[in-house]
């Protein structure tokens, strides 16, 4: 449970609150307005989160690289919120495949993650097995919604002091 919650805590947190504090200039943004660069993070991140979840009949990922998962989709989280405060990456190509592995370490970790209680768990606990798994996933979704309300507004803070 803990896995799939840190994974969602990272994913949420990024499509919650830093996002659309990313954003580039015309010339490094594929000519995309600010606003259809975010959609196209939202589409990539989807499209990421649609593959790896329905790949899980043809490719299972090992137990060790499920509890990778969280650390890389931190490392992402962590990434992406010094670059809303830096803007350090020089294009949004650079962003577009971050938010691709977004998706697809968010489905790999869902898809997985129930698959094995599917699979492997015992008949007799397996709905209950699935039933806490649920909340370790939706509570990693509700403590990404109330902490991007506090770590939005921070970088926002950073980008108003570093342009003074």
């Amino acid at each position: 449970m803990l896995p799939l919650s840190l994974v969602y805590i990272g994913e949420y947190l990024i499509n919650q609150g830093l996002t659309e504090l990313i954003y580039f200039d015309c010339s490094h943004g594929f000519d995309l307005s600010k606003h259809s660069q975010y959609r196209w993070f939202q589409v990539l991140y989807q499209l990421g989160a649609f593959f790896s979840r329905s790949s899980v009949q043809f490719f299972r990922l090992p137990q060790l690289v499920l509890y990778l998962l969280p650390i890389l989709q931190l490392g992402n989280t962590i990434f992406l919120a010094f670059d809303a405060i830096y803007f350090f990456v020089p294009h949004i190509g650079i962003i577009f495949g971050i938010i691709l592995f977004e998706g697809l370490f968010g489905g790999a970790a869902y898809g997985n993650t129930f698959h094995r209680i599917h699979k492997e768990v015992a008949p007799e606990i397996r709905e209950f097995s699935m039933s806490a798994t649920t909340l370790a996933d939706s509570s990693g979704i509700v403590i990404a919604a109330l902490s991007a309300i506090p770590l939005h507004n921070f970088i926002c803070n950073q980008q108003i002091s570093r342009i003074k």
